[in-house]
């Protein structure tokens, strides 16, 4: 499947579990390798709090891109120091979805 700038572009961006962290933004390509190297996210208003700033994630973190969303590891790293408060408050979240079930 082929997709271009345009669609990636506000593509929601998601965990594999299905936590919104926001939306692309924008990426950086290597040139050399013509591949993108990392993508920037918007964060959603939960995330933006928690992290202040902008959210890059490595293209190694990405699991799937669709023509819908983007999906992330759960455990996607990235360079804040929220990462660590944002795993807390996802991890959290969704132990108390599961436990709903």
């Amino acid at each position: 499947m082929k997709i271009n700038n345009k669609q990636l572009k506000n593509l929601s961006v998601q965990t594999e579990s299905g936590q919104e962290l926001g939306t692309l933004e924008s990426f950086n390509i290597d040139v050399e390798s013509q591949s993108i190297l990392e993508y920037h996210i918007k964060p959603s208003s939960l995330v933006e709090k928690l992290i202040q700033g902008a959210l890059t994630i490595p293209r190694g973190q990405i699991i799937d891109i669709t023509q819908q969303k983007i999906i992330v590891k759960d455990t996607f790293s990235g360079e804040k120091e929220g990462f660590q408060k944002l795993h807390q408050v996802l991890e959290k979240k969704k132990s108390v979805v599961l436990n709903k079930k």
